[in-house]
This record gives C-alpha cells, structure tokens and sequence, in this order.
C-alpha cells in the first residue's frame, strides 16, 4: 500500500515496516492519484509468504483452517513446502491442499479423451508398487506411459484429476506419496472405469 502514492529512488517493491522507515523521503511523494492493483497486491503477498520459513507458514495455516491442524505435524510441513511457491494468499490453503484432508468430488468432464486407458493403467501401476516413494513412483509411471505410449502431459493431468478433483495442484506424484498408497488405490478406484 506504501508504493501507492509513494515512490522510493531506487526502485525497490518489498520493505519490512522497519525498511520502509528507514528509507522513506518525502521528496517520493507522487503528485499523480494513486491506484490500487489487485493483482500487483497478490504478487506481493505471494512474495512475503515465500520469505516465510516453511514452520512459520505452517503456523499461519494451522490458524487459518480447523482440518488442516488435524494433520501430522511432518505431513503439514511436506504440504506447506508443495504449495509455497504456487499460493497467493494464505487462503490459498484449501485451494490448493485441501484434498489432503478431504476426498475430492470428481466431476468426469475435467477428464482427457484417453482417461478410460489411463486412469486403470496408473491403478494398475500404483497397486504393484511395493516401496512406496517418489523415486518407484516416478520410475514406474513413466515406464508405463512409454510402454502404452501415451502422452505424458494427458496421463499426468487425468491422474491428477482423479487424485486431486482438480487441475491446478502441488506435482501430483509428490502429492501421491503424501496421501499414501491405499488412500490413493481407493480414490482412484472410485474413479477408474
């Protein structure tokens, strides 16, 4: 909000209160009315929640949403390092984790034209998956789209969709590791023609 009507001499957007203080002159009042920008407000914010430490975004989530504390303490830090890059705003949270505490509804119309082959290969996959980690994982998915053919971009995001119910989430094999095997065998069951 201080870069409204105030402009410091050499160009900087992010201060601390503390900053701020120090470097303001009032010689960088603007003369012109301010605007307010939405967007430039969110990318700010996004920029402040990425210079938090992984616990202290983690505290701010724990206020923010009742399901989120529900979680193992290690399991909200895993989630908090898969969507800092990618939030705007603390409420971002339910957005884009909130399918960790809460199996999504999948509307079928979100799904790629090849889903009825991917979603029963990845099942397939994932269910002979003895060592449950991101490494097997990876290695195995990327087997079958090679073997099957298939594109990787159409397989990942039908598989992501099911898992998720959404497009727009954390990687979606890091996201798998998270959930656990059996919780994402049974979503993808529900799902799987």
């Amino acid at each position: 909000m201080i870069l409204c009507g105030w402009a410091p001499k050499n160009n900087r957007e992010l201060y601390s209160l503390k900053d701020f203080v120090e470097a303001f002159e009032a010689d960088g009042f603007q003369k012109s009315n301010p605007v307010f920008n939405r967007e430039k407000l969110d990318w700010f914010n996004g920029e402040y929640i990425r210079k938090l430490s992984d616990e202290e975004l983690c505290a701010k989530f724990e206020i923010l949403n009742s399901k989120f504390t529900e979680v193992d303490k290690n399991t909200k830090l895993q989630i908090t390092k898969l969507i800092k890059d990618r939030i705007k705003k603390i409420t971002d949270l339910e957005t884009f984790a909130g399918f960790f505490w809460k199996t999504p509804e999948v509307d079928i119309n979100l799904f790629g034209e090849n889903y009825k082959k991917h979603l029963p290969d990845a099942l397939q996959v994932i269910e002979g998956i003895n060592d449950w980690n991101l490494e097997n994982l990876n290695e195995k998915l990327m087997s079958n789209i090679k073997e099957k053919e298939y594109k990787t971009g159409d397989f990942f995001m039908d598989l992501r969709i099911a898992i998720t119910g959404t497009k727009f989430t954390p990687p979606v094999n890091d996201s798998m590791i998270l959930l656990g095997k059996e919780e994402v065998v049974n979503r993808l069951k529900k799902v799987t023609p």
